[in-house]
């Protein structure tokens, strides 16, 4: 098996009122997915994409087995700047998502990395529609 280098995993969320309704969607090379949410903020669902798709990769290891790193590209700086420690995370439900989040990357045994993008570079960004 040949090694490559990193595995790109496009994530974002959206929210209709915030709260309100909401997606969080990724996309992992061809596979894409929405994950509704009933009831959500915009963070929220930013980082439920980014639950959702580390489970998704947990569950399907051949999606990542061949990369030396996993790169999630995310248009949330926020979100990007607090799971890499830069930004300190106030709210209770936030802190919670980051503990899940630090807990699924535990089980990948390589190195998951937090990037921000802009939104036009998010093919995540497209699957709200």
């Amino acid at each position: 098996m040949q090694v490559k280098s990193a595995l790109t995993v496009f994530t974002d969320g959206a929210s209709s009122g915030n709260p309100g309704p909401g997606w969080a969607m990724y996309v992992i090379g061809k596979l894409s997915k929405r994950v509704r949410m009933p009831h959500c903020t915009n963070n929220e669902a930013e980082y439920q994409a980014v639950v959702s798709a580390l489970e998704e990769l947990i569950a399907s290891p051949e999606l990542w087995q061949a990369y030396e790193q996993i790169r999630f590209k995310i248009d949330s700086n926020l979100v990007v700047q607090q799971l890499n420690g830069f930004f300190k995370v106030k709210n209770q439900r936030m802190r919670e998502y980051v503990a899940k989040i630090n807990l699924l990357t535990g089980v990948i045994k390589i190195p998951v990395i937090f990037q921000y993008i802009p939104r036009e570079e998010n093919r995540a960004d497209k699957l709200k529609y």
